[in-house]
């Protein structure tokens, strides 16, 4: 007994299961309904399948019927004595023949004949009532003939009676028809075979055809007949599979023939047309020509070939209720019987599935409560040694894993949080350091510049940096960090903060760059390293004082092409102390755009590991040229390397940064735009800076040209001559100081005028001994002349005459800048 117990406790969940027998009778029977299902679908595809070709080799047999005897008949004319006439009596000698042809071929409706003199002869046939009404025809007329000559465009027209009695003759208003500009005359003119034009709309028969045409032995005359497409329609309705199956013969111009009756024509500004499927306003056909097959019909389409050169497409749509429902009621009712045996079974397998699945049951309800969030859920005392008392077992120690795993996730979670949050203050920070927070367009004097920093990373290590210098002059700055992410942020933001303190202190560009590499190296334990391109801009002349340090050479864009710059290159900054670098000085020409970039953009990747590569940037430069806004140029590069990366990530950080030297303004066109005038009536024209060489070697001279400058700067800007005279002392006094006291070795100095809105501004620029002029003592203007001290008399006309004097040592220059109030 205790045996017998002990094996009915050890009994495994699958023998259970092995007594849900009915439940796989319900797969059986499932499946053999499917399959029921499917061959029947089969079987009536196949059949509808029949049904199809069957008619579709009908149309094509009565389309072949109609065309081939007209084609045979058109080329025995072009060769027998209508091909060879000559006068429009051989031709209406030739009547009976003509007309025992258009009895004989009932599609035809018009034999006709053109010459390479222009005259034209014409045979039809007076089918109908509309047609009798449109040629005005006498009542007997069964045949009405129309000539008209080439020459002089005379119409000559003329009815016959069904035994070829003339009935009536009319002269018509000379006729501008010319049958050798018709589609029809010059093929055939063209071949030695027989033609057959694209379906269009026979002006007079109001109905679509086609004709058919052949030139004669020596390219004289074409013979032609016009056949209509009734014939097929009737064809069509007569191959109807349903009494409501809809058909129709198309090409891409329109519909030919449709089974209902002819299709109604198209009366638009250019005359009469096909209609498309669309517009025959049947349901189906509208459904198909929006590119939507019904469910409850069966569409076929297939492609005839009626000539060489016109191949129709055969249409047909059939009802599926019409066309297969004795096989579907058939099929319908296995599916009844099918789903009647299955629910028969759903009981007993029902009360099979409860009586194995009632410990299942009891660990469903147990755990019912994980769904809700609560993973600390109740599970119940299970004793049995099958696979119940394992799951329950594993529910036990999953229940303990869950419980430790959701604290640890709360921990990780609220170290993640506050790391991005971490992260985001730093990438703020990190923009700050750089100008416009990571994206800027600012002038540059008359000058633009665009600069844009996008890091692959929360943070970055690209840098790019923009300062005005005193003299005037712009430093501008493009770099990348050997790395990604904090460890690049922080050595790029250390970068930034050497590159500001340096400035101010170093005598050269080349300086500048050897002592920001010897700061950088400093405890750089990590070897980390920046790649640097540098520069001094002059925005009025243009001129760029460049270093590079392994850096990507930038590119140059003119309205001729893009070119590298060629660039002296060193090492990258950060690696190795006492490293030298080289200055290169170019000019950028007026129109000349200078694209620095960092190689984020050229190394980007797309999803298949391709790079955006030099050669893709040199040709996106080229095709944007110079015309656009650096703003627009910038957008669209940076839009271009997006587009190609597509769903791949941003491999390194991007920045890029655009300089326009824009070209000079005619005056007209400046004082235009830009002049203003100030509430005192004082004309005020926008900032504009005038730059004025001075060659120290002889004192005269700068003097003199100084001067000269400022006596024509004040006549272009309506400055008052009183102030002028002022200023010219003032010019006279600073510039006699730089002579005597700057002993600038290079013999060459600057004039800077600027005028501002309220002030014009004077800014004079030497490379010699550092010299403050401001620095002298003053002298009082009522002391004898013989007891002033030396200098002391200038000093005081330049600090009476000015309104502000500032004087600055910036990169071994002496620069000293006065304004003068222009509205006081």
């Amino acid at each position: 007994m205790e045996n017998s117990h002990r094996l009915g406790r050890s009994v495994s969940i699958r023998v259970k299961i092995a007594l849900t027998t009915g439940v796989l009778a319900v797969i059986i029977w499932c499946i053999l309904a499917g399959f029921s299902y499917r061959v029947t679908g089969v079987v009536l595809q196949t059949a509808s399948q029949n049904m199809f070709d069957a008619a579709t080799r009908s149309v094509n047999d009565a389309i072949l019927s109609t065309y081939r005897p007209v084609e045979r008949s058109t080329s025995i004319l072009a060769f027998s004595l209508l091909g060879a006439a000559n006068t429009v009596e051989e031709c209406q000698a030739l009547l009976p023949l003509l007309t025992e042809i258009l009895e004989k071929l009932s599609t035809a409706t018009a034999i006709q004949r053109g010459d390479i003199n222009g005259n034209y002869f014409i045979v039809r046939k007076l089918q109908d009532t509309s047609l009798r009404l449109r040629f005005d025809a006498p009542k007997e007329s069964k045949w009405v003939v129309d000539n008209i000559v080439g020459k002089t465009g005379a119409h000559t027209r003329r009815f016959y009676s069904e035994q070829l009695s003339e009935i009536d003759v009319r002269q018509l208003v000379s006729s501008e028809y010319d049958p050798r500009a018709r589609p029809w005359f010059k093929a055939s003119l063209n071949t030695q075979d027989t033609i057959t034009t694209d379906p269009y709309v026979f002006f007079f028969m109001r109905s679509v055809g086609v004709t058919v045409a052949r030139a004669n032995r020596d390219k004289t005359a074409v013979i032609a007949t016009d056949i209509t497409l009734k014939s097929i329609a009737h064809s069509l309705q007569k191959n109807r599979i349903t009494p409501s199956t809809e058909s129709v013969l198309m090409t891409e111009q329109g519909v030919m023939v449709w089974s209902v009756d002819a299709p109604g024509l198209v009366d638009t500004n250019d005359g009469l047309r096909r209609p498309t499927l669309r517009e025959l306003g049947v349901p189906v056909f509208n459904q198909i020509a929006a590119g939507v097959v019904p469910d409850d019909w069966l569409v076929h389409k297939s492609t005839l070939k009626l000539t060489d050169s016109i191949s129709p497409d055969l249409l047909i749509a059939v009802p599926k209720a019409e066309l297969l429902s004795e096989l579907s009621d058939e099929r319908n009712k296995l599916l009844i019987v099918s789903l009647a045996m299955l629910f028969l079974l759903i009981p007993v397998a029902w009360l099979l599935a409860s009586r194995i699945s009632t410990p299942l049951r009891e660990l469903h309800r147990a755990i019912s409560d994980v769904g809700k969030g609560n993973i600390n859920f109740w599970l119940p005392s299970v004793k049995s040694k099958d696979e119940v008392g394992d799951l329950n077992l594993a529910l036990r120690t999953m229940r303990q894993s869950l419980m430790q795993h959701v604290e640890d996730l709360a921990t990780a979670r609220t170290a993640r949080e506050k790391m991005e949050s971490e992260l985001d203050v730093a990438r703020r920070i990190q923009m700050s350091l750089v100008p416009g927070n990571g994206e800027m367009a600012i002038p540059l004097g008359q000058d633009e510049l665009y600069a844009r920093l996008l890091p692959a990373r929360a943070v970055g290590g690209d840098l790019y940096e923009t300062i005005r210098l005193p003299d005037g002059r712009y430093f501008i700055a493009v770099g990348d960090v050997s790395d990604k992410g904090i460890p690049a942020a922080l050595f790029m933001s250390r970068a930034c903060t050497l590159a500001k303190l340096l400035i101010p202190r170093e005598t050269s560009l080349a300086e500048l760059v050897a002592s920001l590499n010897d700061e950088l190296e400093e405890g750089n334990d990590a070897c980390m390293f920046i790649t640097l391109f540098c520069a001094i801009y002059d925005s009025t002349t243009g001129h760029l004082q460049c270093v590079c340090a392994g850096h990507n050479p930038p590119m140059i864009v003119n309205a001729e092409g893009t070119v590298m710059m060629v660039i002296a290159t060193g090492a990258p900054l950060g690696l190795f102390p006492g490293n030298e670098y080289l200055e290169t000085n170019t000019v950028l020409d007026f129109g000349e755009r200078l694209v620095i970039y960092t190689d984020g953009i050229t190394e980007a990747f797309d999803p298949r590991r391709n790079e955006f590569t030099d050669v893709r940037l040199f040709n996106l430069l080229t095709d944007q040229g110079v015309s656009n806004t650096v703003t627009e140029a910038g957008e669209e590069l940076l839009k271009a390397v997006s587009d190609f990366s597509g769903e791949a990530d941003q491999s390194d950080d991007i920045t890029l940064m655009i300089l326009d030297r824009k070209t000079l303004r005619a005056e007209s066109e400046y004082r235009a735009e830009d002049d203003r005038t100030d509430e005192t009536g004082f004309s005020l024209p926008a900032p504009f800076t005038f730059k004025v060489p001075l060659d120290l070697s002889d004192s005269a001279f700068p003097v003199r040209d100084s001067v000269d400058a400022l006596q024509r700067f004040g006549m272009d800007h309506q400055i008052p001559s009183a102030v002028i005279e002022e200023l010219m002392v003032v010019l006279d006094e600073v510039i006699s100081n730089i002579v005597k006291y700057s002993q600038d070795p290079t013999g060459e100095a600057s004039l800077l005028l600027t005028l501002e809105q309220k002030a014009i501004v004077f800014k004079f620029v030497d490379q010699g001994i550092p010299f403050n002029p401001l620095g002298q003592s003053a002298t009082d203007l009522d002391v004898p002349a013989e007891d002033l001290a030396e200098g002391g008399m200038g000093i005081q006309l330049i600090l009476s005459m000015t309104d502000h004097q500032v004087y600055e040592r910036v990169f071994a220059m002496n620069v000293l800048t006065l304004s003068r109030n222009l509205l006081e």
